[in-house]
């Protein structure tokens, strides 16, 4: 399934590649702990994680990420999306508030012509509020952590944006 909302990014760190897999390894914890940055796994391979929070957020993102060796260090390929559960169940609450904006006025229109107007409204309001509120969702719980996430890797691999 393709990932509701994606975010990839390139970041460059004067660390090798060793170095950057110890500063990782240092921030990553493989059991719930908030006493480390990140919660996931390191490998050879590249590295799979979360940020570490102390609060419920089912829009964290998960981050996988590659290292490879670059002219002055290392180059970090970032990759961050909704786990899986989480982007499936937002494509049906936004599939299905779309197919409501459709039939809303629909329906809102009948109401009106029955004479029940603040029924036709509040009928057609709410699958706006849905696709809004799903949207808002999207945006203030996914891609918020999205910048702390990369501001705190950036912070751990001491590196920045490539250009």
């Amino acid at each position: 399934m393709r990932a509701l909302v994606q975010h990839t990014c390139v970041l460059d760190s004067p660390l090798s590649i060793a170095e950057a897999r110890e500063a990782l390894h240092s921030a990553v914890s493989e059991v719930s702990s908030t006493s480390r940055l990140f919660l996931g796994e390191v490998s050879d391979a590249g590295f799979r994680i979360v940020r570490s929070i102390s609060y419920t957020n089912s829009f964290i993102p998960v981050i996988t990420g590659a290292l490879a060796e670059s002219d002055h260090g290392s180059q970090v390929t970032i990759s961050m999306k909704m786990h899986g559960l989480v982007s499936l169940f937002m494509t049906i609450w936004l599939g299905f508030a779309k197919v409501f904006l459709v039939l809303g006025p629909i329906g809102a229109l009948v109401m009106y012509d029955e004479g029940n107007y603040h029924g036709a409204i509040i009928f057609a309001a709410i699958p706006i509020a849905l696709y809004v509120g799903g949207r808002a969702m999207l945006s203030f719980g996914f891609w918020r952590e999205v910048k702390k996430a990369k501001l705190l890797l950036a912070q751990v691999l001491k590196a920045q944006d490539a250009q």
